[in-house]
């Protein structure tokens, strides 16, 4: 049932008549689309297109493309065409094919099979199966294994045609056993990429694709980044967030972890262009393919790298070389057994030595035998003087891109159209890559841009880095901020001008920010800062390096550069002392106990943004003041003072359009509203927003603030539970180790405080978190240690209790960064069990006095001054006043009842039970 070429086209475009009157329409009726699904060369497209066109069946014009910046050729069916393909389809829908089940093979017509697939294959997809394989796979249509699979092959070089190399295609392509890692050198043009990319046709819908092309500026965290994007899109964010949080030393650890059970095959393509300190990323990945069995890496070289040894081939096998040969001569006539009249001499395949890019090039000429014998020569003679002068010029800007850049950044004259640009590709000077996107061949770019003299030089490097530039921005503004990165490094190598150079090195380093590589941010500000100095940039820079400081928690570096940032600037009004005084803000709330200074500068920094209309300034400064006044709990008429602050942040941020500003304001949002019911319209508004259910970090951030509501506030606990649990899984995903102690730590507090909850759940739980906060230097591994000791009190565990509080005791003399009524409160009631029952209550008054002087709505305010009044009515019960005892604990649920804490009522009701069963029990036994 084979169809010709003119009727596939047909049939194809019968399925996207609806276009036919629009004026922007798919790609897939462009030319690309149009070869692709019919199955022909884009070379040898318009020669079955132009008969089509001349019979009056399709028309030519020129339209939008969903996703492109240019009018563009795309081919329509005129009625006569739609009736000449409905006839032939319906002609069509009367074969019998064989159909391939589970039972056998049978016999059905397409029509048959058409109706038993539903809209899940089109009748062309349906034919070239038949055509390639003899049968349809009902199975394979029904449920394509392709939809399952995660393919990044954004770089990867499209082949047209491919021919031999089956020993290697073999050896890449086994699923039984063999190297995992397979390393092929080979002389450039010799046909590296197109066996990779060949491969990855052959993996299409059996394993997940991942392709990276190795640039000089590439450093080991990019493409660690560049590949831990793509695990988390298998659903493993661990790579890429500890990136993110610049823990780089974690990075190979991680890829150990994740790598394995992914099904992956992995390329990286003209591998020589890596640096020394890129080499380290192959290091890194070679130990961690060593532990994952089903993934496969194909790294493609011109010469050989030293990233492995002769053990890894020998006696590990876990790496196979392979130096790529020119092709045989039987396999170079069948390569150019397609190109129709084209003459081949005896000598030619001799001459070319098998070299698929030269044969590429013959293709489009008759060359003569002499200028087959040097590559340049050939070039020369029979290339470039062939060319109009508007393909040598477009030729001759496409030789500074060293990025596959979209089809329109090859356009920078009127007299560039685009059968300028179909031609220079039909010749295959131009290639496609991926989906949407061109680039050169080394070779042939490198002659290019041997030709060019001064003068045109420095104009087409202008004119390249103007669009790099461009197409920068863009893909910075669409989140993909490694591409960003490669359009500004190309961008760079074409521009000498000093105040450019810092331009340009500034947004790259404020992509490479974005994308997690705060190693490479850093040098980027750094560099930029050379040359003329320039008191408003300067200070900029400094503030960029202390927000990668602040990220990376190294607070005492980030304060630094904000006062370098600050004598920069010196007494310049403006904007950037507000987002100066904005970063000098957040780290003294991370580092002091004291926020009102902290307070100060974000209320200077708001005054500046007022001033200026920096809408993104604002933003942050409310959202900031939000968090602050929270936690220092300021009061106004009418409510807390965080959500109107909050509330502000929220309208700057909807017309800012930035969608994480937004899901981490209505996380704030849960917990700052006056009521219950209040807060469950914030919930509700909350869930409607897309990022928090699709982004693991912010999810896990709203995780926390729906079960600190669930639990404390309405008192639903196993609601709060189950956040905690799925916060839980979140982090240890993320590799975040202060976000999965803290959800274990309040884990522990929930269990502790349920009717029924597992005491010593609770206090593994805690145990494990306290451990974990020390470790990192956090303030919360003295509440934790707190809670240890209580739950070592509500088991009458006496030892247990006192090795805690000589923990405790240490961490504050060692810290100085925990709250001493922690110490305080524990020691009172260790003097409470050895019966000086007149020092523990001289320890608990001494602390209820520092906990009413401080402010009532201050976060310790809140939480110290109800545990203390707590544990002290909980003290004098044990000791036998029972009337004082339940006094003060009434005081505690006071607190509790004003604030409509539902659930910490019901919490510390639990808690105030079991920890006196505990202590009557020893001091009973004592």
């Amino acid at each position: 049932m084979r169809l010709t070429a003119k009727e596939r086209i047909l049939l194809h475009l019968l399925e996207y008549r609806k276009y036919a009157e629009e004026l922007e329409v798919s790609r897939d009726i462009t030319q690309e689309g149009i070869v692709k699904a019919a199955w022909v060369d884009l070379r040898h497209l318009m020669q079955y297109v132009r008969p089509l066109i001349r019979e009056g069946l399709i028309r030519e014009r020129n339209a939008h493309v969903k996703g492109g910046r240019r009018r563009r050729k795309v081919y329509d069916l005129t009625e006569g065409g739609r009736m000449a393909a409905v006839r032939l389809r319906e002609k069509m829908k009367s074969e019998v094919i064989k159909v391939r089940e589970a039972d056998g093979v049978r016999n059905a017509t397409l029509s048959e099979v058409l109706s038993m697939t539903g809209d899940k294959s089109s009748l062309l997809d349906i034919v070239h199966q038949v055509d390639e394989l003899g049968a349809i796979d009902l199975k394979s249509i029904a449920s394509p294994e392709t939809g399952t699979f995660v393919e990044i092959l954004s770089e990867t070089p499209k082949v047209e045609r491919f021919v031999g190399r089956s020993r290697e295609l073999g050896a890449i392509t086994r699923e039984d056993g063999g190297a995992r890692i397979l390393v092929v050198r080979g002389v450039a043009g010799i046909g590296k990429s197109a066996l990779g990319a060949k491969a990855c046709e052959l993996l299409h819908g059996k394993r997940n694709l991942f392709w990276h092309r190795i640039r000089p500026w590439d450093t080991r965290e990019s493409i660690l980044f560049q590949l831990g994007g793509f695990l988390a899109a298998l659903g493993k964010p661990g790579l890429q967030a500890v990136l993110g949080r610049g823990e780089t030393a974690r990075a190979a650890a991680v890829l150990r972890e994740d790598l394995p059970d992914t099904l992956s095959f992995l390329v990286f393509d003209d591998a020589h262009e890596a640096t020394p300190e890129t080499l380290q990323f192959f290091r890194i990945l070679i130990e961690a393919v060593a532990d994952a069995s089903d993934v496969r890496v194909l790294v493609l070289t011109r010469k050989s790298l030293p990233f492995y040894n002769r053990r890894d081939v020998v006696l590990r096998r876990l790496v196979d070389e392979f130096d790529l040969e020119s092709l045989e001569s039987h396999e170079v006539a069948a390569y150019l057994s397609g190109f129709g009249s084209l003459p081949l001499q005896p000598d030619v395949a001799k001459k070319l030595r098998g070299h698929p890019l030269s044969l590429e090039l013959l293709r489009s000429r008759n060359p003569t035998s002499a200028a087959l014998k040097d590559a340049r020569r050939y070039m020369e003679e029979e290339i470039y003087r062939s060319l109009s002068d508007a393909e040598r010029s477009m030729m001759k800007l496409a030789a500074f891109y060293q990025v596959p850049v979209p089809q329109e950044a090859l356009f920078a004259e009127s007299a560039w159209s685009d059968s300028v640009f179909q031609a220079l590709e039909e010749r295959s000077l131009i290639r496609p890559v991926g989906e949407d996107r061109f680039e050169v061949h080394d070779t042939i770019r490198e002659f290019f841009g041997s030709v060019l003299v001064p003068a045109e030089k420095r104009e087409y490097a202008r004119l390249a880095a103007a669009e790099l530039r461009q197409l920068a921005s863009e893909a910075r503004g669409a989140r993909r901020f490694a591409l960003a990165s490669a359009y500004l490094s190309n961008a760079l190598r074409l521009t000498v001008s000093e105040d450019e150079q810092a331009i340009l090195l500034e947004a790259l380093g404020d992509a490479k920010f974005s994308a997690g590589d705060l190693l490479a941010a850093s040098v980027a500000y750094r560099t930029a800062m050379r040359g003329t100095a320039q008191p408003e940039r300067d200070a900029r820079l400094h503030r960029k390096l202390a927000k990668a400081f602040e990220w990376w928690g190294e607070f005492k570096s980030a304060g630094e550069e904000v006062e370098a940032g600050f004598r920069a600037l010196g007494d310049s009004p403006g904007p950037e002392r507000g987002w100066l005084l904005m970063v000098r803000s957040r780290v003294l709330a991370s580092t002091s106990e004291d926020l009102e200074e902290a307070r100060k500068d974000a209320e200077e920094a708001l005054r500046i943004f007022e001033n200026s209309d920096d809408v993104n300034g604002l933003a942050e400064t409310y959202l900031q003041l939000g968090k602050l006044s929270g936690t220092m709990g300021a009061m106004e008429e009418g409510g807390p003072v965080e959500e109107r602050f909050l509330l502000s942040a929220l309208d700057l941020s909807r017309r800012l359009g930035d969608e994480e500003l937004i899901a981490e304001i209505h996380s704030e949002l849960i917990n700052s509203a006056g009521d219950a019911e209040r807060a469950k319209e914030r919930l509700a508004a909350a869930e409607t927003i897309p990022l928090i259910h699709e982004n693991p970090r912010v999810r896990l951030q709203f995780l926390k603030r729906r079960a600190y509501f669930l639990c404390g506030t309405i008192g639903d606990f196993p609601s709060g539970t189950r956040d905690l649990l799925e916060a839980t899984h979140l982090a240890k995903q993320l590799r975040n180790d202060w976000e999965v102690a803290y959800a274990k730590y309040l884990l522990s507090v929930n269990a502790s405080a349920l009717v029924g909850g597992d005491l010593d759940e609770a206090r593994r739980n805690m145990e494990e978190a306290a451990t974990e906060f020390r470790r990192l230097g956090d303030r919360l591994a003295g509440n934790a240690l707190q809670h240890l000791g209580l739950y070592r009190l509500m088991q009458a565990d006496l030892i247990g209790f006192r090795r805690v509080l000589a923990d405790l005791e240490n961490l504050s003399r060692s810290w100085n960064a925990t709250w001493p009524g922690h110490v305080k409160t524990l020691r009172a009631i260790d003097e409470l069990t050895k019966g000086n029952w007149e020092k523990s209550e001289h320890i608990f008054k001494a602390l209820l006095r520092e906990v009413e002087a401080l402010p009532p709505e201050s976060e310790l305010g809140r939480i110290e001054r109800p545990r203390t009044h707590l544990l002290y009515g909980v003290a004098l019960q044990t000791m036998g006043r029972e009337a004082d005892g339940q006094a003060y604990i009434q005081r505690a649920w006071e607190i509790f009842r004003v604030k409509n804490f539902l659930g910490f009522l019901r919490m510390t009701e639990v808690r105030a039970a079991r920890l006196l069963e505990g202590l009557r029990a020893l001091v009973e036994s004592s």
